[in-house]
């Protein structure tokens, strides 16, 4: 039998390995590595920048306010005056709320000196409340009156009380709220979880069941509440919140008087009764 020669059996075992690997793919040369390209420079304009003020951005006017700048962050912004007026006399205003919105409303007040503060709140027009703001303010209050949008609640409440808590010429440890009708309702609801509010006064309060929950939340603070025997949704609504109340409470009745602030107009004495329990109970008087 022939023998093969060592270097004869080296270069065939070679030869039957390169065949191996030729045959799975390994023995073709390997794929170069990819090198960085650089593009030339862009030709390209650089795109115009707009600059624009403050004022542009915002054409509102409320948050480039400059007292309202000067205010830490989440503070309770004072009311913006959309028109300066005499001292003494009546100021429309602007109340910045939580989501960005603003609420109008009038802002009396007879001096700088710190006085209680009353806020007016309905789903009315201003106007249903007469001439009963500015005996407010003779009587030593600073009232502001709001007319609330159809979705305040709570949160709009608490809004109110801080912008009310904010005016220069309030004492924040004496406030009140007075609300009419449906606004008397928005009104307890806001008090009974906000202890800025030290009394609340309802004109015709209407969703007895609801207000009646809520009572346990709002004692032992002061109430006043007045309806007429005629609205009688209103009168079982008032007498049963008196009839739960453990603080100063007073209920007036009338046989016919209308609802809400219209009843300052119509019933007689109920203007000097309420300015007379809002001295007592608030100011201190």
């Amino acid at each position: 039998m022939m023998k093969l020669r060592p270097i004869f059996q080296y270069n065939l075992l070679l030869g039957l390995l390169m065949i191996v690997l030729t045959a799975c793919g390994l023995g073709e040369a390997p794929t170069p590595i990819p090198t960085m390209t650089f593009s030339a420079p862009t030709l390209a304009p650089s795109p115009t920048v707009s600059f624009r003020s403050s004022g542009e951005l915002d054409s509102s006017g409320g948050a480039n306010d400059p007292t309202a700048a000067a205010l830490p962050r989440d503070a309770a912004l004072p009311p913006i005056v959309l028109a300066t007026a005499a001292p003494g006399l009546a100021q429309r205003v602007e109340v910045v709320m939580r989501d960005g919105s603003f609420l109008e409303g009038t802002l009396y007040q007879a001096s700088d000196i710190r006085v209680p503060g009353v806020l007016l709140v309905s789903y009315s027009d201003e106007e249903e409340w007469g001439d009963f703001p500015r005996r407010l303010r003779s009587a030593g209050f600073t009232v502001l009156v709001i007319r609330l949008r159809e979705t305040s609640g709570v949160d709009d409440m608490a809004d109110l009380l801080a912008t009310l808590s904010e005016i220069g010429s309030v004492d924040p440890s004496r406030l009140a709220v007075i609300g009419s009708a449906r606004g008397a309702d928005t009104a307890l609801v806001g008090c009974a979880v906000d202890q800025r509010c030290d009394a609340v006064a309802l004109l015709s309060p209407l969703t007895r069941g609801t207000l009646l929950n809520l009572m346990a939340e709002y004692n032992p603070r002061p109430l006043f509440t007045t309806a007429s025997a005629s609205d009688p949704e209103a009168y079982d609504t008032a007498e049963a919140l008196i009839s739960a109340s453990r603080g100063a409470s007073r209920f007036i009745p009338y046989d016919n008087a209308g609802r809400g602030a219209q009843m300052l107009a119509f019933a007689d004495g109920l203007t000097d009764e309420l300015i007379n329990w809002l001295v007592e109970n608030v100011a201190g008087g």
